[in-house]
């Protein structure tokens, strides 16, 4: 085993992806793709060119007589209900058209309709509609039905099949099936006792995930930091936990402001560190964080020297307002002070502070 990562990363990944689907469920539904082929009484540009407008009541006088026999005409529909313009909203009828336009043949609507079934946890009438939007020539679908392949305990848990259905989206940079891979060859790695095979996925898999991560994926982003700050590079960790952020994933912010916090290091930022920290934390509980940062630094990364510049200046603050800070709070300040400086061998001053903190135990 080469590396050791947190199992969570998986339910990460997978819950950052929906939230995603979530968000792009709306814009995709018409606008993004209308179907290759229309009825013969349809002018597909003209509708979408009209939907562009806005002009919906012209849109809607023309595909009303035609919604039992056209996909476009049904597709188009389903829009006007999701949305609820003109007509009131009503999510079952936008499921009967999608589906109606799927089974006509209607490759965009087999990709709404999987998307939607997704985010309704119906996974294998979504897959199985990414499946038919991939087999009639889709560039967008394959995603779930690749993913199944990679993770689904059902499946045979083929990486051929897998790339068969994600390999249109990854030849498109796409980062959710970039994001996908990379974090199958991962585990892989991790998995692989036979040394030679766990170093070709580790190679793989970062290549996949810089990939992801390039194109905006913050969950890959994420999982590199992870993985670069399990090797002890703590430099590549900090790149990838700021590109993290930068690409909306948060969930690292107070580790990357720690490393950006390591004195003596190429990648020492305090500006951006503390521009991240006031973006993510809570005024009532900067305190908090703040100590949370230098635990990391002190005990994560072993950096006394950066750990004593930061608890300085928060004893500092200590003292002159009490009223701020816990009585927890400064305990476990002055004990963190009394680590820091016995680390470095200033023991008179690592004494000072543990008698310090044993003073507000008994006070």
């Amino acid at each position: 085993m080469i590396l050791s990562l947190p199992s969570t990363f998986l339910r990460i990944g997978l819950n950052a992806l929906r939230t995603s689907l979530a968000i792009c469920f709306a814009i995709n539904l018409i606008l993004i793709s209308l179907p290759r082929t229309a009825h013969a009484e349809l002018n597909e540009t003209e509708i979408m060119d009209l939907l562009a407008m806005s002009k919906f009541e012209e849109v809607f006088d023309k595909i009303s007589p035609l919604v039992t026999e056209s996909a476009l005409a049904m597709h188009t529909m389903a829009f006007f209900y999701e949305r609820g313009i003109i007509v009131q909203k009503d999510d079952a009828k936008v499921g009967d058209l999608l589906l109606s336009a799927a089974n006509n043949g209607h490759v965009p609507a087999m990709e709404q309709l999987s998307k939607r079934l997704f985010l309704r946890d119906e996974k294998e009438q979504a897959i199985e509609w990414d499946r038919r939007a991939w087999e009639n020539g889709s560039e967008n679908a394959g995603l779930f039905v690749g993913r199944s392949f990679l993770w689904d305990e059902n499946e045979r848990n083929s990486e051929d099949l897998a790339l068969k259905y994600l390999g249109r989206l990854i030849d498109q940079e796409n980062k959710y099936a970039l994001g996908e891979i990379g974090w199958f060859y991962l585990q892989r790695a991790e998995s692989s006792a036979i040394v030679i095979e766990a170093e070709e996925y580790l190679t793989k898999a970062l290549d996949m995930l810089k990939r992801a991560t390039d194109a905006g994926n913050g969950v890959s982003s994420s999982i590199l930091s992870a993985y670069f700050l399990s090797q002890k590079n703590f430099s590549q960790a900090a790149l990838y936990g700021e590109q993290a952020i930068n690409n909306n994933y948060s969930e690292l912010w107070l580790t990357t402001v720690a490393l950006l916090l390591m004195e003596d290091n190429e990648f020492y930022y305090p500006q951006k560190a503390f521009e991240i920290f006031y973006r993510f934390s809570k005024p009532e509980d900067h305190n908090r964080n703040l100590l949370n940062v230098t635990r990391r630094i002190l005990f994560d990364f072993y950096d006394a020297t950066s750990s004593i510049l930061i608890l300085e200046a928060l004893n500092e603050m200590a003292s002159e307002e009490p009223d701020n800070f816990s009585n927890t709070e400064r305990v476990e300040l002055l004990y963190y002070l009394a680590e820091a400086h016995e680390y470095v061998d200033e023991l008179a001053k690592a004494l000072n502070y543990n008698q310090d903190a044993l003073g507000f135990h008994t006070d």
